[in-house]
């Protein structure tokens, strides 16, 4: 048998493999912990994981599940709302057609500079409209196309923006119940909303893709291939925000010339929260020291090959001595990603989340 023939038997061989590996989660909690009755009715997490089989590495799986993968109906109502200090949000409404005042809201919190129209936001939007509940997108200032009318933009930290926001949603309806999903940076602000906002309204919380050591993640986005294929494209979408701000004063303004993250969090980002520098901030949003406070259901939902992070930095102790969080993990996954099916245009995020709200309902009930 020629050399030729030998490689391509391989590749056929790796590509069957590709096409029939899956994953049990490995699922994290404390089963003495208020959270163990919603973890022992989860079905979702104990059926195989089957990656998007031509998604090799997680690199890959990020980029096509944050640039490429298809998004859902882009049809929804949206609602610009102003802040006291003049600063605009929109919110962006996707509503089964027989919903009433009553019927449960989940708030979605985007990625970095993200917003609406990204792959894992619109597409968890259209899911819960399609389990008959609405969703809304809160999406921060400045993104999204919510005019800049403010200095401030937004940040990991502060989480009164989202308070007024849900106190907004909660002047237009009375749903039965709240549950609020983040996504990356989204998930450090769903947890500070549950610790340091009216907590008491959510009845459910899923992170996913938190990058766990904020620190240690910015030192991964600074090294090959990340600082290529992630971190530039994340500056430029912070300094560009930075640009269209009028109301930024000639010191903040420097922070358009910043070539990583932790410079323009030290130039911008921290000066506007009165911090020293990126590492204090980075260090306000830790989550391992975060885990034992947190008062809501709460699912985390990570993966191993995620290139933002490592697996080494997932808090497994913190988890497992907690009363309120559980946590799902599988080798494959990417970023905010978690992709299944031949053509890549679905994730497990959205039927693993519902289910996790379905079942805090049930627990809460009983």
């Amino acid at each position: 048998m020629s050399i030729f023939l030998i490689i391509l038997l391989v590749i056929a061989l790796y590509y069957l493999y590709r096409f029939l590996v899956s994953y049990k989660a490995k699922v994290f909690y404390n089963p003495s912990g208020n959270v163990a009755p919603i973890v022992s009715q989860l079905k979702s997490t104990n059926k195989p994981y089957k990656p998007t089989p031509w998604l090799l590495e997680g690199n890959i799986h990020t980029i096509m599940g944050m640039r490429f993968r298809a998004k859902g109906s882009s049809k929804c109502r949206r609602d610009q709302f102003t802040f006291d200090d003049g600063g605009t949000c929109i919110l962006d409404w996707f509503e089964p057609e027989n919903a009433t005042e009553e019927t449960p809201i989940v708030g979605i919190i985007h990625t970095l500079a993200g917003g609406t129209r990204e792959p894992c936001t619109n597409n968890f939007a259209n899911a819960v409209r399609r389990h008959g509940w609405r969703a809304v997108v809160l999406n921060c200032r400045g993104c999204s196309g919510a005019p800049i009318t403010s200095k401030r933009l937004f940040n990991a930290v502060q989480v009164d923006d989202h308070q007024k926001m849900v106190d907004h949603i909660y002047e237009q309806f009375k749903p039965k119940h709240f549950f609020m999903i983040g996504f990356s940076l989204g998930s450090m602000q769903a947890i500070n909303y549950d610790l340091d906002a009216n907590s008491k309204r959510l009845d459910g919380l899923v992170l996913v893709s938190h990058v766990y050591d904020t620190c240690a993640s910015a030192e991964i986005l600074e090294k090959w291939p990340q600082s290529k294929l992630y971190l530039k494209v994340i500056v430029e979408k912070l300094t560009h925000a930075v640009k269209k701000n009028q109301h930024v004063d000639d010191e903040l303004k420097q922070s358009i010339y910043s070539k990583t993250l932790c410079e323009f969090d030290d130039k911008f980002t921290c000066k506007t929260l009165g911090l020293k520098d990126h590492v204090e901030y980075y260090e306000k949003v830790q989550i391992k020291d975060k885990i034992a406070r947190i008062n809501t259901p709460t699912l985390i939902i990570g993966s191993d090959d995620d290139p933002f992070t490592n697996k080494k930095y997932q808090p497994l102790k913190e988890v497992s001595e907690s009363q309120n969080v559980a946590m799902v993990t599988y080798p494959e996954g990417g970023h905010v990603s978690f992709l299944t099916g031949l053509n890549g245009s679905k994730s497990i995020v959205d039927t693993i989340a519902i289910e996790w709200f379905d079942k805090c309902l049930a627990c809460k009930k009983e």
